[in-house]
């Protein structure tokens, strides 16, 4: 009779150890499911806002690149062809001209400041109208912008002449 009861007590454990389970493996299935949920609520806010923010960020970098470009610029297209210039022609001469005084061992002359860490290059070039010129130099280490009038004179060549330059001041890293 002990051996029934001890097999009726093993088998009453067993029943309640799988309800257990059972109750356990529904509880923590609801859970997931609810993670789950609240993942893929997050996941589908996170699109719409990588998606807007990239809506923005293009926005403003159409804005930030149409502005104060020659190309975008009726006005300035317009007093170039009134002079007798082809636009494209005026930015390559412009650009050549600039960047063919770029040396490896002496300074570029239209930058108006000599490199302190090495020689002075210039970087980038942006034509911001049909008298303006913006410049971006560098020796390596220290970094500038100047902004030119530039011009052509009777023989078609580059005439540059500086408005306003500055260095930035090399900041020590904390």
């Amino acid at each position: 009779m002990k051996k029934q009861t001890a097999v009726q007590v093993l088998f009453f454990l067993l029943l309640i150890s799988l309800l257990y389970i059972v109750f356990l493996r529904a509880n923590t299935k609801k859970g997931f499911e609810a993670q789950d949920k609240k993942i893929a609520n997050l996941e589908s806010k996170l699109l719409k806002k990588e998606a807007l923010l990239k809506q923005i960020t293009k926005r403003k970098d159409f804005y930030q690149d149409q502005s104060f470009v020659l190309a975008e610029n009726e006005l300035a297209l317009q007093a170039i062809e009134h002079d007798g210039h082809d636009v494209d022609k005026i930015y390559q001469k412009v650009e050549s001209y600039i960047l063919d005084q770029n040396y490896p061992s002496k300074d570029n002359s239209v930058v108006p400041l000599a490199g302190m860490e090495g020689v002075m290059t210039v970087n980038a070039i942006k034509l911001l109208n049909h008298k303006w010129v913006w410049v971006e130099f560098t020796d390596g280490v220290y970094w500038g912008e100047a902004l030119y009038n530039y011009s052509l004179d009777q023989d078609k060549k580059i005439v540059l002449e500086l408005i306003n330059s500055f260095l930035y001041p090399k900041y020590k890293v904390k």
